[in-house]
């Protein structure tokens, strides 16, 4: 099983160093980060939805706070929490 926050630190670790190049790269890598999260999560049998959501918003601040420059790092975990918002109310 993959050991996600190793995941999440050598990404963020490679945000801080600059090791990735070009915004369709970093949103790319950044995407597919996000998407490891979300997939290999273990949720609590109740509240799963705003358990999803506090996880996505954690590893989202750790990325912000890893390039606070670089505002495409904040815009794709906030959107992915804007979504998980929407179909949260719809339900």
């Amino acid at each position: 099983m993959l050991d996600i926050q190793a995941l999440v630190n050598d990404f963020v670790l490679k945000l801080k160093r600059r090791k990735i190049e070009g915004s369709q790269a970093t949103a790319r890598q950044t995407a597919e980060l996000l998407r490891a999260v979300v997939s290999h999560q273990r949720l609590p049998y109740t509240n799963q939805a705003l358990a999803l959501l506090d996880v996505v918003r954690v590893v989202g601040e750790q990325l912000i706070a890893a390039n606070p420059v670089g505002r495409l790092i904040s815009v794709l975990p906030s959107s992915l929490l804007w979504a998980f918002q929407q179909n949260l109310s719809r339900t």
